[in-house]
């Protein structure tokens, strides 16, 4: 137990801000402070010390101190030293930095927020013009942009949009999500049926072995035929009248695995379509389900898109929401996979950056660290760019590769397609990682093309650490495998399992078991199984030696499952659930054997078993009175009618120490005792998990480091939050919020205006108009006599002499007739147009009279020209009315 404490100080000590075991001074160093505000950049030189970054005001060419700081990050790290230092200063960066050398630290200035973005907009910085290219649909108008360079995924302010898809589906309702009404369903088993390995499959049907046994289905691998069947987000393939052809469908017909595919060929009589096998090994023959995508006739609702990734042109096509023009939003798209990369340097950190649609991948990097981060969409499928079948080893997410003791702490992933995480390497070469104190939300919404099981947390290698972390809202159904020998210690867990059928929580296969430890965590409200040691039946199971103590879960469907033998599964507390659903703590055991030499000890759950869902009477558990005892189970005669949630403090305000005297507390079984106190000790290298009421999940209070914090999703451009806990709030009128996780709404700036709440952008003032003042609600037409052409403007422009303007809001200014002219600026009324005198002219807009030249005269007012001396006659003066 004190090795546990221990570890959890150490992992504790690291998850709260620096300033809790040490000094982290972002301010410039003393010798670079600028001594006047006037420094000649182009003089300076750097005298040692951080190198700094700032976007705005900076340059390449300049030093990179504090006063004459560099333009870009990767000019700072190309120049720093070994195991330097580079500070960036607020801003938004579009760039992928290679750190190059050993022991960089890059990291944000304090109290500032540096973003690394990887999309760009697609008008302002993509060349894209949206032009309408079809209006024949009563959903809405589809248009397409040419751009620049390739993009994978979308974005109105901020928020992603989805790839054109059917069965449609959408973000903001939740029915991305949901695959059992918005995917749909191949009918691979209906009628299906047992037989053996020489006679015929009725017609229509066909022969698949499993194993030793042959079954008759309705197609086989490389096929897939729609149900035909209505939901409520579908009324079937051939219903939809579509061609499949060309599309991807992604298909999850792998219980918990699911692939993308190149439709080949589509059967648009019965909605059957062929693709590419997937492993043989790993299709089921239960339980398809599968959308289609990446194809343009697929795109029909409000907030669909479609890269044509075949185009010369870089095509995108959009269907807007609410009929707007798309020219007239913040749109961008996603066009870097990686805004850090590192490759054989041990030892860096990056701290302190927020990441959009962008993130990190370190290769070779040991003991290297990314601290302190939320990265708000930070990987996605490449299946926009026309990708079936992922290489699941060159994915574009957050990863680590071939990396010993490295670090992910206090890190926020929030929404992904594809996994959150992955360490990939070997037994030898991926050791020792640790995710720690992070959190984890809407994650993965296909599931697909992932490595090993498909995990949202995936480790190869040995000895990694997964601690004080929280995780919720996940579409695989296997969420947690991290290699062999795992650590998974105070973690919440719940909500997962959205998509896919079978699957754990926690995943340990055979090999992976040895030294495992599953332990002080919360798991809850899941459909799946709980904790998994995995592997055949029975006495064959190779897995031994994981330990799984001090654990709570509710509401599983299947909290603990122990198969092999020498484990150890001890102290956990599992309570409420739902009829029907498997057994809370499974010890498999059979003719064959399995757990004889288990530890089974001191557990409380309504129903422990030998089996997954048969009593304990009928499948027993192992007898082995010195380890497998003092467990409370529901299913014990003297237990009848008796249940966990009762024996417990107050469960549903998570509280699950047992009432003192209750017959848990008696035999001092479960996750907690009665006498656990619920005060943390002050001093915190004191803190021990038997003595103190433990919580899983992220801490991130410096003051009290083992205090379980809530999270703040990031509100997204338009709405902001002024504190921490509270609620997003819309930019006021003559406000916006630009960007995405701000905490204060920005007034409007002179030129611009917004009469709208919830706004991310402001309106610039149209021509004819302008906005003098900050904060502005409203735009204010030009007075008569002046005007302005241009948009954005604070002030209006005077009528020019020789010109007036008569009405209000002009965007121009009318000139004087000819004959007449105008000596004043600002005139409102033509009745400020003079007739010229006698002797001159004017053309249209004179501010003066033109007097007539030698050779020509004029005796009349008003007049826009002059008269040629007749023959016999001589004008040898200017501005003559007569002729000689």
């Amino acid at each position: 137990m004190r090795s546990i404490a221990v570890l959890l100080v150490i992992l504790m000590l690291s998850a709260v801000p620096a300033s809790m075991n040490s000094v982290v001074n972002l301010s410039p160093d003393k010798d670079i402070l600028p001594s006047s505000t006037s420094v000649n950049c182009s003089n300076q030189t750097h005298g040692g010390g951080s190198f700094f970054v700032d976007n705005t005001t900076g340059n390449d060419s300049w030093p990179g101190t504090y006063e004459c700081p560099k333009g870009t990050i990767q000019s700072a790290v190309d120049i720093v030293a070994e195991n330097g230092t580079v500070i960036v200063r607020e801003g938004v960066y579009y760039e992928t930095v290679t750190l190059g050398k050993q022991g960089i630290r890059l990291k944000v200035a304090e109290g500032e927020r540096a973003i690394l973005d990887g999309s760009r907009s697609v008008t302002d910085d993509l060349g894209g013009v949206w032009e309408i290219h079809d209006s024949s649909s009563t959903e809405g108008n589809v248009w397409k942009a040419n751009l620049s360079e390739p993009a994978w995924q979308f974005f109105v302010d901020y928020e992603e949009e989805m790839p054109a898809r059917w069965p449609n589906a959408n973000f903001s309702d939740g029915t991305a999500l949901n695959d059992d009404e918005y995917w749909a369903h191949g009918s691979v088993d209906v009628g299906d049926y047992e037989t053996d390995s020489s006679t015929e499959c009725n017609e229509g049907m066909v022969k698949h072995q499993n194993g030793n046994k042959y079954y008759c289905l309705n197609y086989i691998n490389g096929e897939l035929e729609d149900d035909n069947s209505s939901y409520p987000g579908h009324d079937g393939l051939i219903e939809s009248g579509l061609n499949a052809t060309g599309a991807i469908a992604v298909l999850n017909i792998g219980s918990f695995r699911t692939w993308s595919r190149n439709v080949t060929s589509h059967n648009t009589s019965n909605g059957s379509f062929t693709f590419l096998e997937v492993p043989s090994s790993e299709w089921k023959y239960k339980h398809h389900m599968y959308f289609l995508t990446q194809k343009l006739d697929l795109l029909d609702v409000p907030g669909e898109w479609f890269f044509d990734h075949d185009s010369s042109g870089n095509t995108v096509y959009y269907m807007p929401r609410d009929g707007s023009d798309p020219n007239d939003l913040n749109i961008r798209m996603k066009t870097r996979a990686y805004s850090i990369l590192c490759t054989d340097n041990d030892g860096v950190i990056v701290e302190g950056f927020d990441y959009f649609s962008s993130t990190f991948k370190l290769d070779d990097c040991d003991g290297s660290e990314i601290r302190n981060s939320t990265l708000l969409y930070p990987s996605t499928s490449k299946r926009s760019l026309g990708f079936a079948g992922e290489d699941m080893d060159n994915r574009f997410v957050s990863r680590v590769d071939d990396c010993i003791g490295c670090l992910v702490d206090s890190c926020d992933f929030l929404y992904t397609d594809g996994a959150a995480f992955e360490a990939h390497g070997g037994a030898s070469s991926s050791q020792n990682n640790t995710i720690n104190n992070s959190y984890f939300y809407h994650i993965d919404w296909s599931g697909s093309d992932q490595k090993s099981l498909m995990t949202t947390i995936m480790m190869d290698g040995t000895a990694n650490i997964f601690t004080n972390n929280t995780m919720h809202k996940t579409g695989t159904s296997a969420t947690i495998r991290i290699g062999n020998s795992p650590q998974i210690m105070f973690n919440e867990v719940y909500d997962t399992a959205y998509l896919q059928s079978d699957g754990t929580v926690v995943q340990m296969m055979q090999a992976e078991q040895q030294g495992a430890t599953v332990a002080y965590n919360w798991i809850h409200d899941v459909p799946k199984y709980g904790i998994r040691m995995d592997g055949p039946f029975g006495g064959t199971n190779s897995g031994r030696n994981a330990s799984v103590h001090h654990n709570v879960l509710w509401n599983a469907n299947g909290a603990i499952v122990a198969k092999g033998d020498y484990h150890n599964v001890s102290n956990n507390t599992v309570l409420l659930g739902n009829d029907g659903d498997r057994n809370h703590i499974i010890v498999l055991y059979d003719s064959t054997g399995g757990n004889e030499n288990s530890t089974i000890m001191s557990n409380v759950a309504d129903s422990i078993s030998g089996h997954r869902t048969n009593s304990n009477d009928s499948n027993p558990i192992p007898v082995n009175n010195s380890t497998i005892r003092n467990n409370w189970n529901g299913y014990d005669s003297q237990n009848i009618g008796e249940n966990v949630s009762s024996m417990l403090r107050s469960p549903l305000s998570k509280d699950f120490r047992p009432i003192f005297g209750s017959e848990i507390d008696l035999l001092g079984a479960g996750a907690y005792s009665s006498t656990q106190n619920a005060t943390v000790p002050s001093d915190p290298s004191s803190f021990d998990p038997s003595t103190f009421y433990w919580l899983p999940g992220i801490k991130r209070n410096s003051s009290s480091p083992f205090l379980q914090t809530s999270f703040d999703l990031p509100c997204p451009s338009g709405k902001y939050r002024s504190s921490a806990g509270g609620i997003c709030e819309e930019a006021g009128v003559g406000q916006h919020v630009p960007l995405w996780g701000s905490n204060s709404a920005l007034d409007c700036l002179a030129g611009t205006w917004n009469n709208l709440t919830g706004q991310s952008y402001c309106l610039r003032a149209s021509s004819g108009h302008f906005v003098d003042s900050n904060g502005s609600t409203t735009q204010t037409p030009c007075s008569l006599g002046t005007w302005n052409n241009l948009t954005g403007q604070t002030s209006c422009t005077n009528a020019s002499a020789g010109y007036y303007v008569d009405v209000n809001g002009s965007t121009e200014q009318t000139p004087c007739d000819a004959g007449t002219y105008n000596p004043l600026d600002g005139s409102n009324s033509s009745a400020d147009c003079i007739d010229v005198p006698a002797g001159n002219y004017s053309i249209p807009g004179s501010h003066s009279p033109i007097p007539c030249l030698e050779g020509t005269w004029q005796n009349q007012t008003g007049q826009a020209s002059c008269t040629n001396a007749s023959a016999g006659y001589y004008v040898d003066v200017n501005g003559s009315t007569e002729q000689t």
